[in-house]
């Protein structure tokens, strides 16, 4: 019995009465159930209240997402709206595209049905979607006059499409891109991926409200007094041709490849095709490398382009700012004058 009792669950309660196995094993399984209770309460209660906190939180991210993905949406159509009348309220038969160089050149005030879409620092890649979206709903224009210099072909034009000056030259346009091509933009600055989207919202809000659009561009020249400088001028040269001031720049494929698309989106739309080189001061022509100057004029010869030069006027160095390479508003002045003798020429011959 002594053995068999020591095997007997015993305990004693509160009042120390002894308790049987029985009663033991009842007042255990009570307070498990008790316990387990509780316990499942609190988890339950934990649970709930994890699952509302977390909606919460997704609700509040979810919002400014929303939000952003309308204000796009909307400012992508009202973007391509806006390129689309933008040329149509006027009779314009005439398209002068480029960069800062055409820009300051050409004033289209000037000149009869002809309107200047360059903008600063634009390459061929930004001017064939722009030309593309204008062509593609304006039958009424005629001829493209395009700029093409040697720096133009540099591979120093790369840096402002996909490279570390994309973000500052690709928010006039992002909105006119078609979707891939805003994909590869975002990718291109995805080392500061929240200042590029602060920066295309803020100008493709900017381009509701203003007369100016970022992605037209238009003639603008605030170069009334100045002229060349030696030091501006070698510097502009080392900037566009000389990777680390030694190396010269290989030429821009991607540059190129649009150049060509540009010809055939002409050829396409039955619109003629000519180009404009813009004058240069002798000191910055006479530094351009060899390289490029040969380049530039073989590539002339074997695409047969129509190429307007104006370095036979014989600008002097005021009529030229600092780096040579851009004209003030006297040299702008001569220049216009020029083209719009060819643009008479050009209508008389039915172009």
């Amino acid at each position: 019995m002594a053995g068999k009792n020591n095997l007997q669950y015993s305990q004693w309660d509160k009042n120390g009465k002894h308790l049987t196995d029985i009663h033991f094993t009842i007042s255990y399984f009570l307070q498990y159930f008790i316990l387990e209770e509780k316990n499942s309460s609190l988890f339950i209660f934990s649970f709930k209240s994890m699952r509302l906190f977390i909606k919460k939180v997704l609700l509040f991210l979810l919002l400014p997402v929303l939000l952003f993905i309308t204000v796009f949406i909307l400012l992508d159509f009202f973007s391509k709206q806006m390129i689309d009348r933008n040329l149509k309220q006027d009779k314009i038969y005439y398209l002068i595209a480029g960069d800062s160089h055409v820009r300051q050149t050409f004033d289209d005030k000037k000149m009869n049905f002809s309107r200047n879409i360059s903008q600063n620092s634009e390459s061929y890649y930004f001017t064939y979607y722009k030309l593309e979206r204008i062509l593609k709903t304006d039958s009424q224009i005629k001829t493209v006059f395009l700029g093409l210099s040697y720096h133009n072909l540099s591979g120093y034009i790369d840096d402002f499409i996909f490279g570390k000056f994309s973000g500052s030259v690709s928010k006039n346009y992002f909105f006119i891109l078609p979707l891939q091509e805003k994909l590869n933009l975002f990718s291109a600055n995805k080392h500061d991926r929240l200042n590029f989207i602060k920066s295309i919202l803020f100008t493709g809000l900017k381009n509701l409200v203003s007369k100016e659009k970022s992605f037209i561009g238009g003639y603008s020249n605030i170069f009334l007094k100045s002229k060349a400088n030696l030091k501006s001028i070698e510097k502009r040269i080392h900037s566009q041709y000389f990777r680390n001031n030694r190396e010269i720049f290989k030429p821009s494929e991607i540059n190129l490849l649009y150049l060509n698309r540009i010809i055939d989106l002409c050829k396409e739309h039955k619109v003629e095709l000519v180009f404009l080189n813009p004058p240069l001061e002798k000191s910055y022509k006479d530094k351009i490398p060899l390289f490029y100057i040969n380049y530039f004029n073989s590539l002339i010869r074997n695409k047969n382009f129509n190429v307007i030069e104006f370095d036979h006027l014989n600008l002097d160095e005021k009529c030229f700012i600092p780096d040579g390479d851009h004209v003030s508003q006297a040299g702008s002045e001569i220049c216009t004058k020029e083209l719009e003798s060819k643009i008479i020429t050009i209508k008389k011959n039915g172009l």
